[in-house]
């Protein structure tokens, strides 16, 4: 017979990441909702781009060297990514390559093609996969 208090246990990375999915799945459903009259493309050829609009779908073209996403619920869509910094809730950000990736925020998920970046996530139900989205 067991005494004192019943113990909660952290939740199972299992668990973090279906949650994590769950998050960016409302994101890219309000992203999508929202699509029709917030979706913007923006031609990085300057090597440095910002998404700081909430619900905001974005296509990010050509070569992105620094890329910094600090919204809610936005989706970006990018050829190429050197650095993404991630702060926020529930972005969705899908690239064909990526190198580094720095999150900050809360129920991120990115997806990218190729090398897997370096990674460092200081934001809570991220998740990373190298399945990116296609046309």
């Amino acid at each position: 017979m067991s005494s004192g208090s019943p113990t909660a246990s952290a939740p199972s990375s299992s668990q973090r990441t279906a949650a994590a999915g769950d998050l960016a799945g409302q994101a890219m459903e309000q992203a999508g909702i929202l699509a029709a009259s917030k979706s913007t493309t923006v031609d990085c050829s300057s090597g440095a781009a910002q998404v700081s609009q909430d619900g905001a779908v974005v296509r990010i073209k050509g070569e992105c060297n620094k890329l910094t996403v600090s919204a809610i619920g936005a989706l970006v869509i990018a050829d190429s990514i050197g650095s993404l910094d991630v702060t926020g809730t529930g972005v969705a950000v899908a690239a064909g390559s990526l190198k580094r990736l720095t999150i900050s925020g809360t129920g991120t998920m990115i997806s990218y093609a190729g090398t897997p970046p370096a990674v460092e996530d200081r934001g809570s139900g991220s998740a990373v996969s190298s399945d990116p989205l296609t046309d």
